[in-house]
């Protein structure tokens, strides 16, 4: 060690070039394990909150009537998963049953907490929010429509045709040609959900106006969606 600091100045130089480097990649390496162990502690703690508010929820639905405490920024991610993923399988008048059960825990405040958040935290918080149908929450959420992520975007256009399915529709379906990022899927799957005609009207109006490239586009969607809505087009 002592003949290497009194070597020549390119060896000493090289030297604390080294020691520094190790010194470097020993603290990016406790960096990454203190992120991961950061990372799985929350994807535990967001894993008991979901499995709760899942017992609550199936509860509440039951007419148990469970009691509840006002949702915190650490519970809410939980909460918002469990909230979508039962939602995935109820009809209409189970899910509006359960739109009381959000008021009391305030989902719309910890709903708008993630809307600044990453895109998926963004994305879950805008489906949770269109699974309440509260009109007043319109306007608010039909600024996701232009997002540039498609995922934000269709995911608002999902929640907007749940809150109210002909303003949604009189959005959504202009924009389809243009949205050239939008999974044709995705789509189709919010057109086939549309229940109340507004789809097929919206199609039909911008069908006549369309040029030859958007209108192959909204015909091959027209061919996904349900039969009944595709006749009403075509009459």
């Amino acid at each position: 060690m002592d003949s290497l600091l009194h070597g020549s100045p390119v060896v000493v130089i090289a030297f604390w070039v080294a020691v520094l480097t190790i010194a470097m990649s020993c603290l990016l390496l406790a960096g990454v394990v203190l992120l991961r162990m950061r990372a799985l502690r929350r994807e535990k703690r967001d894993f008991r909150e979901r499995e709760h508010w899942m017992q609550v929820l199936k509860q509440e639905l039951a007419g148990a009537s469970p009691p509840l405490r006002r949702l915190d920024a650490r519970q809410a991610h939980g909460f918002i998963e469990a909230w979508n993923t039962i939602h995935e399988s109820l009809p209409e008048a189970d899910s509006r049953r359960l739109a009381a059960l959000g008021e009391r825990v305030g989902l719309v405040e910890a709903a708008r907490r993630q809307l600044d958040g990453r895109y998926h935290d963004r994305a879950m918080a805008i489906i949770a929010l269109g699974h309440l149908r509260d009109p007043r929450l319109f306007d608010e959420l039909s600024g996701f429509l232009e997002n540039p992520s498609p995922i934000v975007s269709l995911c608002a256009a999902r929640a907007l045709a749940q809150i109210d399915p002909p303003r949604a529709m009189a959005l959504f379906v202009p924009m389809i040609a243009s949205r050239e990022d939008w999974f044709p899927g995705s789509v189709a799957r919010i057109l086939t959900d549309n229940h109340d005609g507004s789809a097929a009207r919206e199609l039909s109006s911008v069908l006549l106006r369309a040029n030859t490239d958007t209108a192959a586009t909204l015909v091959r969607l027209l061919a996904r969606i349900a039969p009944a809505q595709a006749a009403g087009v075509v009459r």
